[in-house]
């Protein structure tokens, strides 16, 4: 990464969002055509409207939570950790929750998760020639080299840095399936930190969350609070996270119904991390539509 990028020296990438949907408050729109026309693409991408249809940023709210609101009637925010707002601002609003994450510091609880490819298509559209601009664009094609640079490094020489672009890959390329949930955290010694501690441990990526519905017709919603993937070096594995230590008990049962099917951890290499991912998430399905408490 060169050294004079300003996005090389933060970690609220995010943040330069806020920045490009300015350009869509019609004061701004004469100061550079190319990141207006470029703001409103990206605004009906996230609010999946027609082409046609006007978009201009009405209000850009910049204390507390930072936000945009569109047309005086919808609410879009863009972060790395992304939960449902809780400000007056967003009330009486239709709510748009924008996951960005391009250093893989990424949580998401609703809302979705757009993508750097996403991003890149949109604003490989109009050759603005705005600094900040170009220099986010050179920082996001940085990032893409590292991924491929990972792919073709075998996984015994694997570093944090690569174990962090490995996440990366299966977001970005759709390797994995998100729902609802999507959530990178890293691990020390077997403890599990959030995705905001210190990047130099372990990377794990957790996805496929049962929904609450899944786990009421499993007969488990009362006893198990969450059911979900995750990765751990180079293996895939199921969560069972219950309500309190006597519900322990319910993930045995739930345990042993999985290794029926098959032996857990699943271990992978990248000649088939794609194929066992597959078999992961089958896997879960079956848990989810075949046992019953």
């Amino acid at each position: 990464m060169p050294e004079n990028n300003f996005f090389y020296y933060t970690d609220r990438h995010y943040e330069f969002l806020y920045y490009l949907l300015s350009f869509a408050k019609e004061q701004y729109q004469s100061e550079d055509p190319m990141l207006a026309d470029c703001a409103k693409e990206l605004i009906r991408y996230i609010l999946k409207s027609d082409e046609t249809e006007p978009v201009v940023v009405t209000k850009l709210i910049t204390e507390d939570e930072h936000a945009v609101i569109v047309n005086n009637n919808k609410y879009i925010t863009f972060k790395d950790i992304v939960h449902t707002p809780n400000t007056k601002e967003s009330e009486n609003k239709d709510c748009y929750l924008v996951c960005f994450a391009p250093d893989a510091r990424f949580a998401t609880y609703g809302g979705f998760y757009l993508s750097m490819k996403k991003l890149k298509e949109i604003c490989g559209k109009y050759p603005s020639e705005n600094l900040i601009f170009l220099q986010f664009i050179q920082y996001l094609d940085e990032i893409e080299h590292g991924i491929r640079i990972t792919l073709q490094t075998p996984l015994e020489r694997w570093d944090e840095t690569d174990y962090k672009h490995f996440c990366l890959h299966l977001v970005e390329d759709s390797i994995v399936k998100i729902n609802s949930k999507i959530n990178r955290w890293i691990e020390v010694g077997g403890e599990r930190y959030g995705s905001w501690e210190n990047p130099q441990f372990t990377h794990i990526i957790q996805w496929y969350y049962l929904s609450d519905d899944e786990l009421k017709s499993m007969g488990v919603r009362k006893h198990i609070k969450w059911i979900y993937l995750y990765t751990h070096l180079n293996t895939i594995n199921i969560w069972f996270m219950p309500f309190s230590t006597k519900d322990k008990r319910y993930v045995k049962k739930l345990q042993t119904f999985v290794n029926n099917i098959c032996s857990m951890p699943i271990t992978y290499d990248l000649s088939n991390y794609k194929e066992k991912i597959q078999f992961a998430e089958s896997v879960m399905d079956r848990l989810a539509t075949e046992f019953r408490l």
